[in-house]
């Protein structure tokens, strides 16, 4: 048993690792219980119409409509979780973190192309700029969306709104998908990779 002012004791911050782990396995659970909920949330919407045929086209454009925006959800989470990595600056110069490191004479944890890392930082900063340049016109753009995505959900009064909410949805679980993805797991192997 360690006393609190020794240094192990003060290196160590944040939760227990068991308590990550338990956290991390929830939302794990927790993301991966999003699209069966969608999927019977598609299927309970799709019973209201009069027949079967009706109710199958339903099912299988909800399902389409929804995976295509978890996939897109997914693709801007991995573009906003990419972890940055130590590289030398312009000039041979280095950061501030690696020549601390050199100092110390410890090796630098990864090193490696900074293609993939710098367009994603190109698109994060261009898709929050165009964002927040067109905020003003995102109402109407959600709208248009949910007229063209309608007549997939049926001619009930309630077809925009359950696209829009599907769509919403599917996207938010993709994007968290994607980002934890890479930030919980993927660099964990690039790391193991380079050493």
């Amino acid at each position: 048993m360690t006393d609190s002012g020794s240094p192990e004791a003060t290196d160590r911050k944040g939760p227990p690792p068991r308590e990550i782990t338990r956290a991390v396995r929830l939302l794990w659970v927790g993301l991966f219980a999003a699209p069966i909920l969608s999927l019977c949330l598609i299927a309970l919407y799709a019973v209201q119409a009069r027949d079967w045929l009706t109710s199958l086209a339903i099912l299988g454009s909800g399902t389409m409509v929804a995976s295509g925006f978890a996939l897109l959800g997914t693709l801007f989470g991995f573009l906003f979780g990419v972890p940055h990595v130590v590289q030398h600056g312009a000039g041979g110069q280095q950061p501030s973190s690696v020549a601390s490191l050199e100092r110390n004479n410890e090796r630098p944890r990864y090193l490696a192309s900074t293609n993939l890392e710098q367009i994603s930082d190109w698109l994060t900063k261009i898709l929050v700029g165009a964002g927040l340049a067109e905020l003003r016109s995102l109402p109407k753009g959600f709208s248009d969306m949910g007229d063209t995505f309608a007549p997939a959900f049926g001619t009930f009064p309630s077809s925009k709104t359950f696209a829009l909410g599907l769509i919403m949805f599917s996207s938010v679980v993709g994007f968290l998908l994607g980002y934890l993805f890479i930030r919980l797991y993927l660099t964990g192997v690039l790391e193991a990779f380079e050493e």
